[in-house]
């Protein structure tokens, strides 16, 4: 049994007399005044339902490519996750997708993007198989915040990510931006602000992601406001302000999910030909609202709350 979420804020000096309960799940926490804008735990018993929730103070998600299964092979919290599996041969709905993202990609209005100059909290946590095969010839993207162009013939690769590069045994962040309008210049006119390798990666184990975005295109002294910080299990590994998107109507959105652009390309050479990993706690902020605990994997589910890592200043 675990503490409820009353119980552990009280503090061990609180307890007397307090029943022990079961906890429940994050889902319950959300209502009309949650600062949660995206909340999926997995603890459903299909994907479906977050195409749809049942609770209207969620946003909606949407799959891309193969869906996301629910599954109780491995979990972060609760008893379920995200299955992310893809093969190149015989998955159906594509050979080199499977992600879910938030809801509209085809029919946007500013309402689905991220909000320009807003601050978001986004957290999640991935798990790598240990069985995971090494030796793949192309990059795969775990997590990426891709930006919603003014024409998808113009789309360039995400400006944030979160990927694993072939030889490197670390994690790859990255982070690009665009400052002439999105038909000037073209794809020559994207610059890389952070292309960094973190880690080790660990294999047999989850890793905890937790993300402050504010999107902005401009350079900081046209008045730009942008920011971008990770945090690895709880570790600050990136902290940069600056411009981290490109120059859209619209603003950016995040995407959850594997995505390897080589297999794509029918005929590219890799000897891998499938992949598997695990997602769990999803969760977006809603604009100025959030904060590190908010979203951080394993707040919310009765285990024990994780604290924002001490000196941590929310922008």
């Amino acid at each position: 049994m675990k503490l409820d979420r009353r119980s552990f804020l009280l503090g061990t000096a609180g307890l007397a007399g307090l029943p022990w309960v079961a906890s429940t799940p994050a889902r319950a926490q959300s209502s009309a005044n949650s600062a949660l804008w995206y909340l999926a735990d997995a603890e459903v018993d299909s994907f479906d339902y977050y195409l749809a929730p049942t609770d209207p103070a969620l946003g909606k998600l949407r799959a891309g490519g193969n869906s996301p299964v629910i599954s109780t092979e491995q979990s972060r919290a609760g008893r379920k996750s995200f299955r992310m599996y893809l093969n190149r041969k015989t998955s159906t709905a594509s050979a080199y997708r499977t992600e879910a993202w938030v809801y509209g990609r085809t029919n946007w209005g500013q309402g689905e993007c991220l909000q320009w100059r807003k601050t978001y909290w986004i957290g999640f946590s991935i798990y790598i198989p240990r069985d995971w095969q090494a030796g793949t010839t192309t990059e795969e993207v775990l997590f990426q915040i891709h930006n919603y162009p003014d024409d998808w013939a113009n789309a360039y690769t995400p400006p944030v990510c979160i990927r694993i590069q072939p030889n490197d045994p670390g994690w790859y962040l990255r982070v690009l931006y665009k400052t002439s309008p999105e038909y000037s210049g073209g794809q020559v006119d994207v610059k890389s602000a952070v292309g960094k390798s973190v880690g080790p990666r660990k294999v047999g184990g989850w890793t905890d992601w937790v993300i402050e975005y504010r999107p902005d295109w401009r350079p900081l002294a046209d008045g730009g406001v942008g920011v971008t910080r990770f945090w690895m299990d709880g570790n600050k590994v990136l902290d940069y302000a600056g411009p981290n998107t490109y120059n859209d109507t619209n603003g950016p959105y995040p995407c959850f999910g594997l995505y390897k652009s080589g297999w794509r390309d029918v005929n590219f050479s890799d000897p891998v030909t499938e992949r598997l990993y695990y997602h769990d706690e999803w969760r977006v902020s809603r604009p100025d609202q959030g904060n590190y605990e908010l979203v951080a994997p394993g707040a919310q589910q009765g285990l024990a709350i994780p604290m924002a890592p001490e000196g941590l200043k929310v922008s």
